[in-house]
């Protein structure tokens, strides 16, 4: 024989749960839901973009570098356009004829004279340079040798007489030889002719007279 039973059951829920379960929300928990939504939101936003800077990371590493010549990437083909511009007019040529004959020597012998400057305030002055008398080959005979007085000059003279009267023959020489006044006498290419010819030079009077070369 079974037994068949019968209950009844009461289910009682809250404001909020029926808001939940049946779309309607309490204004009680209005407000409240608002805050929580918007904080919600606020870290939904922020870690959005914190994957989307990661994502852009990941995709910078990821794409391989551009080629930086124009050579390794390939030049798109150039098309040139057909130009409106009326084509340039030709220069006439100019010939020049090179000069022959007369005219070509004549050009090179033209010459240019060209005014000197000079600096101002300056004086060119000409020195001229007495040469020392050179000696030849040969002997003289030195009668008098002095100092470079006007009376020294006189004995020369006077010494230049005598020996004329003595070798009548040979030249005489009354110079003054610096830095004192000279008498010479004789051009003898042998030295046994000057030797000859000092003997009367000293019997003359000059007994420091001596034989030199020219």
């Amino acid at each position: 024989m079974g037994l068949h039973a019968q209950g009844k059951v009461t289910v009682t829920q809250s404001s909020a749960i029926d808001a939940v379960v049946n779309g309607k929300k309490s204004p009680q928990n209005d407000k409240r839901m608002s805050r929580e939504e918007r904080r919600a939101a606020k870290r939904a936003e922020k870690e959005r973009q914190k994957q989307e800077k990661i994502r852009r990371k990941n995709q910078q590493l990821m794409v391989p570098s551009q080629p930086s010549s124009s050579k390794q990437r390939g030049d798109a083909p150039r098309v040139q356009l057909p130009s409106n511009r009326p084509p340039a007019a030709k220069e006439p040529k100019i010939t020049v004829q090179e000069p022959t004959g007369e005219a070509r020597d004549y050009k090179r012998m033209v010459l240019v004279r060209r005014p000197i400057r000079r600096q101002v305030g300056t004086e060119t002055r000409q020195v001229l340079r007495r040469k020392a008398p050179r000696r030849g080959k040969g002997f003289r005979i030195a009668v008098y040798s002095g100092g470079n007085t006007r009376e020294d000059r006189n004995k020369a003279e006077l010494a230049g007489q005598k020996v004329k009267d003595a070798l009548p023959d040979q030249p005489v020489y009354v110079h003054f030889y610096s830095p004192r006044w000279m008498c010479l006498v004789g051009n003898f290419e042998e030295y046994k002719d000057a030797q000859k010819a000092l003997w009367k030079v000293k019997k003359a009077g000059y007994k420091s007279a001596n034989i030199i070369r020219k």
